[in-house]
């Protein structure tokens, strides 16, 4: 199960994180309990080269891709995905 958004985590990345869109793909075709998304979130950023994370429930990940370049299931950490912008990058995770 993933761990909530504490208020402090929410308020600084309120201030870091402009959210542009969400495009959710969903494939409900291979089971019950588990399917497959591909899933992209633009977004901008106040500080360019700041950390930040996207809340993930899932058992696994296949690919994770920022700015274009694949940044590998290691990002996800069982309940998040990490990930750094590139200076002048565009801000897609």
């Amino acid at each position: 199960m993933a761990s909530n958004l504490t208020r402090d985590e929410a308020h600084d990345r309120s201030r870091l994180v402009e959210v542009r869109s969400y495009h959710v793909d969903l494939d409900l075709t291979g089971g019950d309990e588990v399917f497959t998304s591909q899933t992209t979130v633009t977004f901008g950023c106040s500080r360019p080269g700041a950390g930040t994370f996207i809340d993930l429930s899932a058992p696994d990940v296949t690919e994770i891709v920022l700015n274009g370049r694949p940044v590998g299931p290691k990002a996800f950490d069982g309940d998040r995905i990490h990930g750094r912008r590139r200076h002048g990058a565009p801000p897609v995770l």
